[in-house]
């Protein structure tokens, strides 16, 4: 386990890096929670502009819980293979890009 690292040029304070890495770490743990849960309040919307049936929304509802349950793991794997980091930083990436061509 790491421990944070006692700075001895600033009198022995802690560094803040640990506070910076809990900070976004939460972010990106709220950032996970609304990915899953963002496509429900756009279903009457989205029933509506596309002209499409309650049984054909909860497909679509569906499948967008199924890919996500299916990407955890393979992108725990990657994170394994390539470093935690690395793969965090380009799944966020991806989202983040995403959700703005969605927003556009």
């Amino acid at each position: 386990m790491n421990f944070p690292r006692i700075n001895r040029q600033t009198g022995g304070k802690i560094s803040r890096s640990p506070w910076v890495i809990l900070a976004i770490l939460s972010c990106v743990g709220l950032m996970a929670m609304f990915a899953d849960t963002m496509i429900l309040p756009a279903i009457p919307d989205i029933i509506k502009d596309f002209r499409i049936t309650y049984n054909t929304s909860s497909w679509i509802l569906a499948s967008f819980l199924i890919t996500g349950a299916v990407m955890t793991p393979i992108a725990g794997k990657l994170s394994d293979m390539y470093g935690k980091k690395k793969m965090l930083l380009i799944i966020v990436g991806i989202y983040t890009i995403g959700i703005s061509i969605a927003a556009i």
